[in-house]
């Protein structure tokens, strides 16, 4: 399993999610849209926080 998560960080390391399937996913699942927030929250902390580190 760690492997295989490193294989999937090396590959989509810089991509961008594709934003016609964002809203899809957001408009059908309320449990997905709650997993994105989250997501996003997430990463807006770790990029402050290398921010602040360097």
């Amino acid at each position: 399993m760690t492997a295989l998560m490193q294989v999937f960080f090396k590959v989509t390391q810089g991509q961008v999610a594709n934003p016609e399937w964002e809203a899809r996913l957001e408009g059908v699942s309320c449990k997905f849209r709650e997993l994105a927030d989250k997501a996003k929250g997430w990463s807006r902390d770790k990029a402050a926080a290398q921010a602040s580190d360097g």
